[in-house]
């Protein structure tokens, strides 16, 4: 059964912070299911993990539910997700100037 867009999303922010806290899983999100390495045009719920493990090595609790609300996940290993923002700000924010210090008269003091 296809999904909207809406429904997906509401399911997401649903079930978000029952994903997060799960061993392995660094990110959600919501995408094309791929199945045996080809897109399909079936909405899901993506679950990004550091690595894919066999069905029987988490703990139940950690396992990603094949559905959610009825929407299907999809579990795609992407690695630890990490964010460098630093070139970013270092062109954004140059470095800042020493703060002058004015005395009353609006000299420099020494």
């Amino acid at each position: 059964m296809a999904h909207d867009l809406d429904s997906v999303r509401a399911a997401l922010v649903k079930s978000r912070r029952r994903l997060l806290p799960q061993t392995n899983v660094v990110a959600t999100g919501v995408g094309y299911k791929v199945t045996r390495g080809r897109k399909t045009d079936e909405l899901s719920i993506v679950c990004s993990v550091t690595r894919k493990v066999a069905l029987s090595q988490p703990a139940p609790r950690d396992q990603v539910p094949s559905t959610i609300d009825g929407i299907p996940t999809d579990v795609v290993a992407t690695g630890v997700a990490s964010v460098n923002v630093r070139p970013v700000m270092a062109a954004a924010f140059p470095p800042r100037l020493p703060t002058l210090r004015l005395g009353a008269a609006g000299s420099r003091p020494d």
